[in-house]
């Protein structure tokens, strides 16, 4: 069994692999159980959605660095 730092390292790891070098095409809006949730789609189709949780139970806010935008929400 991993320990936090460990699994941590272990999905920084995967996510930076699998964003690494792709341009953003755009953001949507797509509907999930309640609310819609901004989503992050790439220049080659593959998208990341925000969510409240792992489960996927509702949509989730984006929180950005740019202090003139400082959020994604859900709608």
């Amino acid at each position: 069994m991993r320990n936090q730092t460990d699994t941590i390292a272990y999905w920084s790891q995967q996510a930076t692999q699998k964003c690494s070098g792709k341009l953003v095409a755009r953001i949507e809006y797509w509907k999930q159980l309640y609310n819609y949730a901004p989503v992050i789609i790439f220049d080659d189709g593959t998208y990341l959605i925000a969510m409240s949780d792992d489960e996927g139970n509702d949509a989730g806010a984006l929180h950005t660095s740019d202090e003139n935008f400082p959020i994604i929400p859900t709608i």
